[in-house]
């Protein structure tokens, strides 16, 4: 992967250990690092300001909040910006919400961490690919 299509990505999920090892997991991959994280909406919606993050990586349960609603507004901001659902509902009604309200990909947490990392590259050569 070329520099200028390194992944930056935002962790968006509301338990710090999980995206602290999740931040362990990414930063062993060349291509990708991880360039914010948020536990909240209000946190996510200041990354996406910013526009320090070319991807986030979203749980759907975010305390009192819904990651279907940080789906929605990121969608609303930049259409082509990339989302992957990274939730431990394995559920076939979640993965068809998230991906009806754009979600790109959707990934169990509980699948192996090849897993995720695997989808986050894919997700960005299918945009990559488009964008041509």
């Amino acid at each position: 992967m070329e520099v200028s299509t390194r992944l930056r990505i935002c962790l968006v999920d509301d338990n710090p250990r999980l995206r602290a090892g999740l931040r362990r997991l990414l930063s062993k991959e060349s291509d990708m690092t991880v360039v914010a994280e948020a536990g909240s909406i209000a946190e996510a919606r200041d990354v996406m300001r910013r526009a320090v993050a070319n991807m986030f990586v979203v749980d759907l349960g975010l305390g009192d909040e819904s990651g279907f609603d940080l789906i929605r507004l990121l969608r609303n901001h930049d259409p082509r910006l990339p989302v992957v659902v990274l939730s431990w509902h394995s559920e076939s009604v979640y993965r068809m919400r998230s991906l009806e309200l754009g979600a790109n990909a959707y990934v169990v947490k509980s699948d192996p961490p090849t897993a995720l990392v695997a989808t986050l590259r894919e997700v960005c050569a299918t945009r990559s690919a488009t964008m041509k």
